[in-house]
């Protein structure tokens, strides 16, 4: 009787393995108009909690003045700090995703910093999900922690979701202009793909 090794069959289910998980060198991009080149009517400008006013007399632009690609950017200017709580951004909202539980999302920028200081800015998504009248966040990752300051060319930055939960309702990329900053900022060439 013949014994069979095992060991040949064990390395090829390992590979195997670790070939599945491998990122897709195609992946499904999520935002139309990355490049900002077409006036990006699905993109809208906030301030923190909804406020009317605007405090801190933030500029926001849909701009020439500077691009990754292109022509166009988005800019977001203040001088002046005069509420140190509030911030403001752009956003956009994917409704209802269609995105595979398990995938891994990744979102991508391109930010350029004039003379920006303070806490500076920062490159987000949210998820959010809707459920007996409720909503709560159900993921947030951010670039937060890695401080977005001075003055700087156009240089990507990069956020990662590793394991996407579903039964996501609204993901909202946020570009953020955080609190107690000053300084001109430019987004370009922002992404989201579904690895």
């Amino acid at each position: 009787m013949s014994r069979i090794n095992w060991l040949p069959v064990l390395l090829l289910f390992a590979c195997l393995l670790s070939a599945c998980k491998q990122d897709d060198p195609n992946p499904t991009q999520l935002i139309n108009n990355a490049d900002l080149e077409q006036t990006p009517s699905d993109w809208s400008f906030g301030y923190y909690y909804n406020l009317t006013a605007n405090p801190n007399k933030y500029k926001s632009a849909y701009t020439t003045e500077a691009a990754a690609s292109g022509a166009h950017a988005f800019k977001i200017q203040c001088d002046t700090i005069r509420n140190d709580t509030t911030f403001c951004f752009f956003f956009k909202k994917l409704t209802a995703p269609a995105i595979p539980m398990g995938a891994k999302l990744t979102l991508k920028a391109k930010i350029k910093t004039v003379n920006l200081q303070g806490r500076g800015v920062s490159l987000g998504m949210i998820g959010f999900q809707s459920f007996r009248n409720e909503v709560k966040t159900v993921f947030f990752p951010t670039t937060e922690k890695t401080p977005i300051t001075g003055t700087s060319d156009f240089k990507e930055y990069v956020v990662t979701l590793d394991s996407y939960p579903g039964d996501i309702d609204i993901i909202q990329i946020m570009l953020s202009y955080l609190p107690k900053t000053t300084g001109v900022v430019y987004f370009d060439d922002i992404t989201l793909t579904v690895n």
